[in-house]
């Protein structure tokens, strides 16, 4: 006859211990061997040690110019069609501009300033001879694009308008509006024809 408690015990779980070989490892030999004790180095020796380390690091290591580029930023872009805006408007008349700005990097621009300056025709004219119209501060996410629309006075007969987007800590003014060849910028030169 067959015990009914021995085929309940058969099929009962049961508790298994790995093999502590599985888990104990052998223990590092201690690097001071035979109980000498480590000497520090001397305070001359300390900083001239460092510096040693310091130039080997700089020779293998050097130094990558272009860091900023690889880290996450925004990447702002400017595009205005703000020239049938400008040639319709009369001297001294309050006007307005619009300007489509956008952020192609991978981090929002949190203070992303859209300014529009007037100044003097040419394209050789530096930023300090222009003078600001119009400055809105927005929030652009990455892939987001947004027309903003700025006030703006034609003073001059003939001249220039320039439209510059940035981000003073993420994405600086770095630039220059003298060549006209930036993303940052855009700019359209007016001349009245009467």
């Amino acid at each position: 006859m067959t015990d009914p408690d021995a085929r309940e015990r058969k099929h009962a779980p049961r508790a298994r211990f790995p093999d502590r070989r599985q888990w104990e490892r052998e223990r590092p030999t201690d690097p001071v061997a035979g109980g000498k004790p480590v000497r520090p180095p001397r305070p001359g020796e300390w900083s001239e040690q460092i510096a040693q380390w310091l130039d080997r690091r700089e020779r293998e290591h050097p130094p990558n110019q272009d860091d900023r580029e690889r880290r996450p930023r925004p990447y702002l872009d400017i595009a205005a069609t703000f020239a049938p805006q400008i040639s319709a408007s009369q001297v001294g008349e309050a006007s307005t501009v619009t300007v489509r700005v956008w952020n192609a990097g991978n981090v929002p621009a949190w203070s992303c300033y859209v300014e529009v300056y007037e100044g003097p025709g040419g394209f050789a004219t530096p930023l300090a001879d222009h003078i600001p119209r119009g400055r809105e501060i927005i929030t652009l996410h990455p892939g987001q694009q947004r027309e903003i629309t700025l006030p703006w006075r034609r003073d001059a007969r003939t001249g220039r308008i320039v439209a510059i987007v940035f981000d003073p800590i993420l994405d600086p003014k770095g630039f220059t509006v003298v060549p006209q060849t930036d993303r940052h910028l855009a700019s359209a030169s007016y001349v009245d024809l009467d």
